[in-house]
């Protein structure tokens, strides 16, 4: 009698450990299908498309400001005084911000330059 009892006991928890795990493989596989792969790889590009626009922009604003001083120093040197927006003998070119929305910025204090 006691071995028909452990009999039963194993064949219960194998068929209920067997369930649990096919039920488990499904979820695992379901999560692995072509809808979840597409939403994973949508985003990964949009992170990369949003650090890219960023580091875009970032080397615009460095080009247009090693571009005004570039300018600035050039103009010194021939003793040239410009009055137009760009390549002002007004302020530092060194001395202003640039922005994305605002690339001509009139004078702002900005950090020192070495």
């Amino acid at each position: 009698m006691r071995r028909l009892f452990w009999l039963g006991v194993g064949a219960a928890a194998g068929a209920s450990g067997t369930i649990w795990t096919q039920r488990r493989v499904k979820e695992q596989l379901d999560n692995l299908g072509p809808e979840t792969a597409v939403a994973v790889a949508g985003r990964g590009a949009k992170a990369i498309g949003r650090t890219v626009s960023a580091a875009i922009s970032e080397g615009r604003a460095a080009m247009a400001e090693r571009e005004d001083e570039l300018e600035y120093e050039m103009n010194t040197r021939r003793g040239r005084h410009t009055n137009g927006h760009r390549g002002s003998m007004d302020a530092d070119p060194r001395s202003r911000v640039r922005s994305a929305e605002d690339p001509w910025p009139t004078s702002t204090p900005k950090r020192a330059y070495r």
